[in-house]
């Protein structure tokens, strides 16, 4: 991921545009049929230097990986809850 010296949000947002912002700026690829995609970056500068929150949703019969990673300071974390309808996918990144 790109680092941004500025906060972005997006809300509410389909595949397509969200796709472009992962071409653009390296945000993380999502599957196709993700939707109600909202995101939230912040750059700080301090510890954490930045993060980066992703939610989505997905079709209830999709496979979704949930994990938690730790990588030369680099965290990252991906939940998913499901209701009766959809799985609710959260990731977080952030750089320690």
């Amino acid at each position: 991921m790109k680092i941004l010296k500025k906060g972005k949000k997006g809300n509410k947002l389909n595949y397509a545009f969200y796709n472009s912002l992962v071409n653009a700026l390296g945000f993380p690829k999502i599957p196709k049929k993700a939707e109600d995609i909202n995101y939230f970056y912040r750059y700080d500068g301090y510890l954490p230097k930045y993060i980066f929150n992703l939610c989505y949703k997905l079709p209830k019969q999709s496979a979704v990986k949930v994990f938690e990673e730790s990588k030369n300071g680099f965290i990252k974390i991906q939940t998913c809850m499901e209701d009766d309808f959809y799985k609710t996918v959260k990731y977080t990144e952030f750089q320690e």
